[in-house]
């Protein structure tokens, strides 16, 4: 169980805004990794993380994002984001909306967002990682691209080693959700 904690800043100036363009980072505050654990503990530790930080007087406000597998019911009938739903029902000083397609994005489409946040064309880098989060530096290293026995890239990402992919899944489904590209052609207007 995975999952990470980030900050989405508006940097546009008042010369941004009137161009149209949005100059938006995203800063990675913590991580979560709780194996052999369940979505009601995650919900727990997440809680926990962000109390630790200080008391607020107005509800925090929490996006959502994640794998769409997910509302798929599980076999004890409940799927993980109604879980979700149920846990933060019982939180007042949390204001949770829920930002979950459907179906997932094409992995390519994900990795595709995720390096055009890391460093784009234009040498900017608008994804910014504590450096206490560990387990996601690890996975922004090392995840690659499966190859065949020719080394010819294949279209998906090499799971082999079960200890990567899942802490920049759950930042690819935020990233590629907020700043992916439109089929259309270009990125996504805010």
């Amino acid at each position: 169980m995975s999952s990470v904690v980030c900050q989405i800043e508006d940097q546009s100036g008042v010369e941004d805004r009137g161009y149209g363009r949005s100059l938006r980072m995203v800063q990675v505050l913590e991580e979560i990794v709780l194996p052999n654990s369940n979505t009601a503990e995650m919900c727990e530790a997440f809680v926990s993380r962000v109390r630790s930080w200080g008391r607020c007087v107005q509800p925090i406000t929490v996006r959502i994002y994640g794998d769409a597998a997910g509302a798929a019911r599980s076999t004890a009938g409940r799927s993980d984001y109604e879980i979700i739903r149920q846990f933060f029902r019982t939180q007042p000083d949390f204001r949770v909306t829920y930002h979950v397609k459907s179906s997932n994005p094409a992995v390519r489409d994900r990795v595709n967002a995720m390096n055009g946040m890391l460093r784009n064309n234009q040498g900017e880098r608008r994804l910014l990682v504590n450096p206490g989060c560990k387990q996601l530096i690890r996975d922004l290293e090392r995840v690659s691209w499966k190859a065949d026995s020719h080394d010819n890239l294949l279209p998906q990402l090499d799971k082999t080693n079960p200890g990567l992919t899942h802490v920049s899944d759950a930042l690819g489904y935020l990233i590629e959700a907020e700043f992916g590209l439109r089929h259309r052609g270009g990125p996504r207007g805010t």
